[in-house]
């Protein structure tokens, strides 16, 4: 119960910080567990979002790496995988204002 009641504090955390996005990106999965999916509204690909957080001092994950076998991923999008389960509220704070600043500046 502690850890879920920890969870819920940071995801609330996070899907409220994400709103930011809501005109660049569709946010989904915010239900699915201690991660959420960004996918672009424009055109980008994922290793593109991936390099520019990473630069920023930010780590995202493609979603294409999360697939079994091979899958099209040109029906997904460019979607990056954005965990939250063992970072500080502070870190989720301070990570999408990082990604902020590192996909405005691109994109």
């Amino acid at each position: 119960n502690k850890m879920r009641a920890a969870y819920k504090v940071r995801h609330d955390l996070i899907i409220n910080e994400l709103k930011a996005f809501d005109d660049r990106f569709r946010i989904t999965g915010e239900n699915a567990g201690i991660h959420v999916l960004l996918t672009a509204r424009y055109k980008t690909t994922e290793e593109e979002l991936v390099n520019s957080a990473l630069e920023a001092g930010v780590r995202v994950y493609p979603l294409s790496d999360s697939f079994i076998s091979e899958t099209d991923i040109s029906e997904y999008g460019a979607t990056v995988i954005i965990g939250y389960s063992s970072i500080s509220n502070e870190e989720i704070s301070d990570g999408i204002r990082l990604l902020k600043k590192a996909w405005s500046a691109k994109f």
